[in-house]
């Protein structure tokens, strides 16, 4: 179970940090960005790579185990 576990935490730490790094990036690349740019990399699109990262592990999840 151990395993598991870890996984998932493997999963959501990654979207997380990649899903914050998209967003910041995104938000701070235009022509005029304002100092708080980075905060729509951390609070808008890591938490939603969080979140689908989240789903998509559960989908899968439940697809392998037998019901």
């Amino acid at each position: 179970m151990k395993r598991v576990h870890r996984s998932a935490q493997t999963i959501v730490i990654g979207a997380c940090v990649a899903g914050s790094m998209i967003g910041v990036f995104a938000a701070c690349s235009g022509a005029n960005p304002g100092n708080l740019c980075g905060l729509h990399g951390v609070f808008g699109a890591g938490p939603l790579a969080t979140g689908i990262a989240l789903f998509a592990h559960g989908v899968w999840w439940n697809r392998r185990v037998p019901q």
